[in-house]
């Protein structure tokens, strides 16, 4: 199971394009919010399985805001982490990875990459594609799930 995500698209889609094609076979795109219509148009382009949650930034969308899912025997907290405070800290977030068992947490909304493993539990987010922070590129993850194993990666996106 090969898995892209993305977040904080914010209404770039050539730039969402780009990520899509360097990103190779994908089994399941994620998109975390903030422009959920971003991920929206270009997944359903492709006719590709997503999931898609919506951010701050997508007040009017009627889009989940949280999904916790089993993808290939693993729990997955899927979110864009605004209503967690994530930017002030992971306390509350890692308090509802515990309450839901979850094996990972995804998360956007800081636009800053972030892989964490912390007591079993992977904490990801994949950055964002158009306003990266911290001195950061803007960057997408993929996670891989091989034999009941997570590989999670985190990449920039490569200039055209």
């Amino acid at each position: 199971m090969r898995i892209g995500i993305v977040s904080d698209t914010h209404g770039n889609i050539p730039i969402l394009n780009r990520v899509v094609e360097q990103m190779g076979e994908i089994d399941l795109y994620i998109h975390l919010g903030d422009f959920v219509t971003d991920g929206k148009n270009v997944f359903s382009q492709l006719k590709a399985k997503n999931i898609i949650v919506k951010g701050n930034c997508d007040l009017l969308e009627e889009t989940d805001e949280e999904i916790i899912v089993e993808i290939n025997n693993k729990k997955f907290l899927i979110t864009h982490g605004h209503k967690y405070n994530i930017k002030y800290g992971y306390n509350n977030i890692y308090y509802r990875a515990l309450e839901e068992e979850t094996d990972v947490v995804l998360f956007g909304h800081t636009h800053m990459p972030l892989l964490l493993w912390y007591k079993e539990i992977l904490f990801f987010n994949p950055g964002s594609t158009a306003y990266p922070k911290g001195g950061n590129e803007a960057s997408y993850g993929i996670i891989e799930i091989v034999d009941g194993e997570i590989y999670p990666e985190i990449f920039e996106i490569k200039s055209e």
